[in-house]
């Protein structure tokens, strides 16, 4: 875990134009930071917040509303975040190329629906141990150059919904269903 005097002194930090990628994974964050960080740092591309606790749907949209160049972006295990936050990443977001969401259980179809209505470049999707079903999948078919897609644990997917992907997303590479 991160110091907390690491986080206040990125959030004093006001001229960081250049810096493209910050991986802050398991840092406690407080509820600002990320809209201090988005201010500060709008040619961010690539940001990961894997494990971080105080990550929450405000955060996100500060974040997303600030920093539209964002290619990647890592919310594993942000157990706050819910269809929210998803909808400011697909509504900000254009050229996002990976989402990474392992283990976040608030996200609902409605929320991978807004991601599958303009992702049409997205090529990574990890939607391990998430609460989806088929028809978040049918949704997710619509991200037609997906090459990547993690659906490990999901329990409640079936054949119906595979076959959606199968059909749809004719770049797939990978498909992780272990």
């Amino acid at each position: 875990m991160v110091q907390d005097f690491t986080c206040q002194l990125l959030s004093k930090m006001t001229d960081l134009k250049y810096l493209t990628a910050i991986r802050l994974d398991a840092c406690e964050l407080y509820p600002e930071f990320l809209g201090n960080i988005s201010r500060n740092c709008q040619c961010l591309s690539e940001i990961g917040l894997s494990k971080c606790a105080g990550v929450t749907d405000e955060g996100i949209n500060n974040l997303t509303e600030h920093c539209k160049d964002l290619r990647v972006l890592d919310i594993t295990c942000c157990h706050e975040l819910t269809d929210a936050a998803l909808a400011a990443i697909a509504r900000s977001c254009k050229n996002l190329r990976c989402l990474k969401m392992e283990s976040c259980g608030l996200f609902t179809e409605k929320g991978l629906e807004k991601i599958g209505a303009d992702r049409s470049f997205l090529h990574e999707l990890d939607l391990t141990d998430c609460s989806i079903d088929d028809v978040s999948l049918k949704h997710i078919s619509k991200c037609r150059e997906l090459q990547i897609l993690k659906l490990g644990l999901c329990i409640d997917i079936s054949d119906k919904g595979i076959a959606s992907i199968a059909s749809s997303c004719k770049h797939l590479q990978e498909l992780d269903l272990y």
